[in-house]
């Protein structure tokens, strides 16, 4: 790998115009600069387009928009057209932060062993609250019974993927589950200690749509390769588990002391610091309970 590769970035895109213009933006400002930017576009009538143009003024973006299969196949095609040694895809309605690209990049370049690097997620609900989704290291078992990646936050090797091949065409809303596994028999994965992006969940998602498909396709997708058996899932659960209780805590304390290793992107900005609220945050390292003082536990922070 060279010391700056080229990271792609592929966005599927259709009828997005409410919230596209922020992902395009936030890939524009990374800190990180050796960057190229696909949309691959399904054919949008919204006002998609005309974001589009604007935006590809003075910028690494590239577009097209014709229709496609699917979100997938959009996927597919961008990194088809992708020159990078670096890949990752963003959704139409997810952000990176400023250093997402710069953090992802160094990981790979630090642990060549790697085929992949993941990190921490900042979900944003409906209603506005925050949530900080912390994710454990990786463990193929724990990704075959029971866990999902936080899919904006996965930077990946084209080496990679021209050995495993492209996504599945034939999914349509957990493509990138089954592509993490198909990539996980092959090549290790990595754990980031750092937020990476940013999630919005939202009633129109397609998973909240979709709950049918969603639950049909997980069953399909996970029956496709072996997974362990039930006291080893269960333990990889509970491991999985006191990991993010020790993640969250160890966060907690940084938030606190402005001190320690870890998230030092997100906690390096004050701003962050401060919009923790630290007895809700500290609530969520409950068992069972935990979860639910999440929401809410980080505010987004006020702006100068």
């Amino acid at each position: 790998m060279s010391d700056r590769p080229l990271v792609s970035i592929v966005t599927p895109s259709l009828d997005q115009a409410g919230t596209i213009a922020q992902t395009l933006q936030s890939v524009r400002e990374q800190s990180y600069s050796n960057i190229e930017h696909i949309v691959a576009d399904g054919g949008s009538t919204d006002g998609t387009l005309e974001i589009l143009r604007r935006a590809e003024s003075g910028s690494a973006l590239r577009w097209s928009s014709e229709p496609d299969s699917g979100m997938y196949a959009a996927i597919n095609k961008g990194f088809s057209r992708a020159s990078g040694e670096i890949l990752a895809y963003l959704n139409t309605d997810d952000s990176y932060f400023p250093w997402t690209v710069e953090t992802a990049v160094g990981a790979l370049q630090a642990h060549p062993d790697a085929g992949f690097v993941y990190g921490d997620l900042l979900v944003l609900w409906a209603d506005g609250r925050l949530q900080l989704d912390f994710h454990s290291p990786f463990r193929l078992a724990y990704l075959r019974r029971h866990a999902f990646l936080a899919q904006p936050t996965v930077f990946f090797r084209r080496s990679v993927c021209e050995e495993v091949g492209p996504f599945d065409e034939s999914l349509q809303l957990l493509g990138d589950c089954e592509y993490w596994m198909r990539i996980a028999e092959r090549f290790p994965g990595r754990k980031v200690n750092e937020v990476l992006a940013l999630q919005r969940e939202h009633p129109a998602a397609k998973r909240y749509v979709h709950g049918e498909l969603l639950e049909q396709e997980l069953g399909e997708i996970r029956a496709r390769y072996p997974k362990p058996g039930r006291t080893a899932g269960y333990l990889a659960r509970i491991e999985a588990g006191l990991w993010r209780r020790r993640l969250a805590a160890s966060f907690l304390a940084g938030a606190l002391t402005g001190r320690g290793d870890s998230w030092p992107r997100f906690l390096g900005d004050d701003h962050w610091r401060r919009s923790v609220a630290p007895a809700r945050f500290a609530a969520t390292l409950l068992p069972v309970v935990g979860r639910s003082f999440a929401p809410g536990a980080v505010k987004e922070p006020e702006r100068s």
